[in-house]
């Protein structure tokens, strides 16, 4: 059809008026009158601009009903005769803004009962840790909802409250299931279940306790604990198994995938209810709060912040003197079966610790602050050492059944790591004595005699402590700690050092006993690791291995050794953040040395590399080859630091910055 023949349209007009009472009264019938056609090319009238409703009547509110607010009745109300309240407008806001502070009230109010039925209702120690986090908080309400959400305090295992869901519920039973060490969380902590705490102080006793730290007695602190009895324990309290827990969490896989699924730090709290438990300590010395110390200097330490942890450190010894041990022992009667047992305590708390701060004092290049004790060594298999022929055993003492998945102990290492240490001290204290002329014929003399003992000490061992005849972490940890007092005892001498001695072949230096006992270092690390986890001592040997390799760089038989070592220290990190922190500290000191690190090592320190080194670094570690960089420590005006603790991240930060 064309244009001429389209049919007109008519125009559309606008809708007239609706007459708003009229429509809210009878809504069935149509309102929408008859209006005249607009002449061609009149202008449509303007729409009526929709009425401004104010406050709804309280019949409209109530049935949400849209009210046109007509006076004196609303449409709605005069259709249905029902009698039409408006109230008054401000009266209105007042009301609802009470209204609004009633609820918020109330919902504080019960809150706060909340926290009080929680401080009335629960057992002193639970009660009292609730209200420590009140006095350091400026929001009660906080706490409240830490402990709810959180879910750190007050364990429950007959609800499922405290793990939260089934899956932690089924981690807490596994970790139950295989600890050989069972015992109950509470009272001695709130922050984890009986499940996860019985594993966390077994792994104290696997990997720790028999040859690192062989400060406590098992069956002391095993008989305290199991009593249940705060008040009465005299080898076992709170302080001290949180300070344990805060150390092992480092390196437990499952403590760390109960703190991802909880959304916590496990060591950071447990380390916050251990110094809630030193502060009500309130200086008392004993010998489980020395013993608390020492572990809350090493988790602390390991989390890389060691500089603020040496007031631990110091705390503890100064404690420790207090106490009179050794007068103590003294006084006890053998014969007795209470004093034999505190005897057996006593010297197995002076000697482990002894061992312990000789391990520390390793990192800072100084003997022990601890002199070596003068009592007996009553550790664990004290009466079966010289025994060529004996069975391993578990933690608890058993002998090890065929295929037990248990970790086998080799009893007696603890002893051993005493007398290690005890040889240790003594070099320390020639090489850093100031009589002593490093490298003169009397100090290399001194220094051969060292090492021909330590090879005496090898050789004389029963074939139990020969990691390569009875694989253990406990014996690859007495190799590792002899190889550690021949690094100490060829520390600061020169390469080409001659150094002959009825257990080498004649023309022998100091390169060729170093290049060869970090051989032996590497190829032990890895045969641990194929088996075990790592851990504090496995990260300890590959980290001195790699420091002394830097000097050995410039010859290309080190670059296997160093290449492997990296490979291990990078896996290491994963671990610790301590790890971390030393993995820089090893390309400083290949930096500050002018040595190379191999092409092949060098993608293993990505990560860890100088843009990862953080400002004021919290380490106050020594540095082991101080005399080969000490231009660098006083270069560029720097202030000296030679005799001063921190050298380690006062190089590093240096390197970071090159």
């Amino acid at each position: 059809m064309d244009q001429g023949q389209m049919r007109k349209l008519a125009q559309i007009l606008p809708a007239p008026a609706i007459n708003e009472e009229s429509s809210s009264t009878d809504s069935s019938t149509s309102v929408i009158s008859a209006a005249p056609r607009a002449s061609k090319g009149a202008k449509a009238p303007a729409k009526p601009k929709r009425a401004v409703v104010g406050v709804a009547c309280v019949n409209c509110r109530r049935r949400k009903a849209k009210c046109n607010s007509a006076r004196p009745s609303c449409g709605h109300c005069l259709k249905r005769q029902a009698e039409c309240i408006y109230s008054d407008d401000k009266t209105e806001v007042v009301s609802l803004d009470l209204k609004r502070k009633h609820t918020s009230i109330e919902l504080e109010n019960t809150q706060y009962r909340e926290l009080f039925i929680l401080l009335r209702d629960k057992p002193e120690g639970e009660s009292d840790e609730i209200f420590r986090r009140l006095r350091v908080s400026s929001d009660p309400l906080r706490v409240l909802e830490a402990i709810k959400q959180a879910e750190l305090l007050l364990p429950n295992p007959a609800s499922n409250e405290r793990l939260g869901n089934a899956q932690l519920m089924r981690y807490n039973a596994v970790s139950l299931r295989d600890s050989a060490i069972k015992v109950h969380a509470r009272p001695w902590t709130t922050v984890v279940d009986d499940g996860l705490l019985s594993e966390l102080l077994t792994n104290l006793f696997v990997w720790d306790g028999m040859y690192c730290f062989p400060s406590i007695d098992l069956e002391a602190f095993l008989e305290d604990m199991k009593s249940g009895d705060v008040e009465k324990a005299k080898w076992c309290s709170p302080l001290l198994v949180n300070a344990i827990c805060a150390l092992r969490c480092h390196f437990s896989e499952r403590a760390k995938l109960f703190g991802i699924m909880t959304r916590q730090n496990l060591s950071d709290r447990f380390m916050d209810e251990a110094k809630g438990f030193l502060s009500r300590e309130n200086g008392r010395a004993s010998i489980p709060t020395v013993q608390a110390l020492v572990f809350m200097y090493l988790a602390t330490a390991t989390a890389g912040r060691d500089r603020a942890a040496r007031v631990y450190r110091f705390t503890a010894f100064t404690l420790l003197r207090r106490l009179r041990l050794e007068q103590r022992f003294r006084s006890l009667s053998d014969s007795e079966i209470g004093d034999a047992k505190e005897r057996r305590v006593i010297s197995c708390a002076v000697w482990g610790l002894f061992a312990m701060e000789s391990r520390i004092a390793l990192y800072y290049s100084q003997p022990s602050i601890l002199p070596a004790p003068n009592v007996p060594k009553l550790l664990t298999g004290y009466k079966t050492m010289h025994l060529e022929e004996m069975e391993n055993v578990d933690v608890l003492g058993q002998p090890l059944q065929d295929k037990s998945s248990q970790i086998p102990l080799v009893p007696g290492t603890s002893i051993l790591s005493c007398e290690l240490s005890e040889m240790w001290n003594e070099l320390m204290h020639h090489t850093t004595s100031g009589e002593t002329i490093r490298g003169s014929d009397a100090d290399i003399r001194v220094r051969k005699a060292f090492y021909s003992r330590l090879r005496r000490f090898r050789e004389e061992l029963p074939s139990r402590f020969d990691y390569e005849k009875n694989l253990t972490p406990s014996t690859c940890f007495l190799r590792m700690h002899e190889n550690e007092v021949i690094y100490t005892t060829l520390q600061h001498l020169p390469l080409d050092t001659p150094f002959e001695t009825q257990y080498g072949s004649p023309k022998t230096t100091v390169k060729d006993i170093l290049l060869q006992t970090c051989r032996d270092d590497t190829v032990l690390a890895e045969v641990y690791l194929r088996k075990w986890p790592f851990g504090a001592m496995i990260t300890r040997v590959i980290i001195l291995t790699m420091q002394n390799l830097i000097p050995l760089l410039d010859d290309p038989a080190s670059h296997d050794l160093f290449i492997r070592d990296s490979i291990m220290a990078r896996l290491s990190t994963r671990a610790t953040k301590l790890a971390g922190r030393l993995v820089q500290a090893v390309q400083a000191l290949a930096w500050a040395m002018k040595k190379p690190i191999p092409e092949a090592a060098r993608p293993y320190f990505e990560d860890w590399g100088p843009e990862a080194v953080e400002k004021d670094l919290p380490i106050a570690f020594v540095l082991p080859q101080l005399e080969d960089i000490k231009g660098i420590l006083t270069s560029d005006g720097e202030a000296d630091t030679a005799e001063v603790e921190g050298q380690l991240a006062f190089l590093i930060e240096k390197w970071a910055k090159m």
